[in-house]
């Protein structure tokens, strides 16, 4: 995507927070989005009678792959969804352990 867009950053949580549910989706779990953004999480993710909570963020990662974001320490969630700029996305428990996508 070469173009550049000037999007405010609630604009950028949304699409980000869609990015999500798409790549979950094709993994096979159920996706539920929250309609207010007061929610206590982003998304709800089901598969195999499991139920998790999913937090989306934006972040950057560096040439080194290491990955930046912002701490979400006062949300409720299971997992952290970190969609960075190249629209790679990272999944990482709340001990900050990156898991793969079929393993949420």
């Amino acid at each position: 995507m070469g173009e550049r867009y000037d999007l405010s950053s609630v604009t950028v949580g949304a699409l980000n927070e869609l990015r999500v549910a798409v790549d979950l989706m094709t993994r096979g779990y159920a996706v539920f989005r929250a309609l207010s953004a007061a929610c206590e999480t982003d998304l709800v993710i089901f598969k195999n009678k499991e139920v998790k909570l999913i937090e989306v963020t934006t972040g950057y990662k560096f040439p080194n792959d290491k990955i930046m974001h912002p701490k979400k320490r006062d949300r409720t969630f299971d997992v952290l969804a970190v969609v960075t700029k190249s629209n790679g996305i990272h999944y990482f428990l709340k001990d900050g352990t990156e898991v793969p996508p079929g393993s949420l």
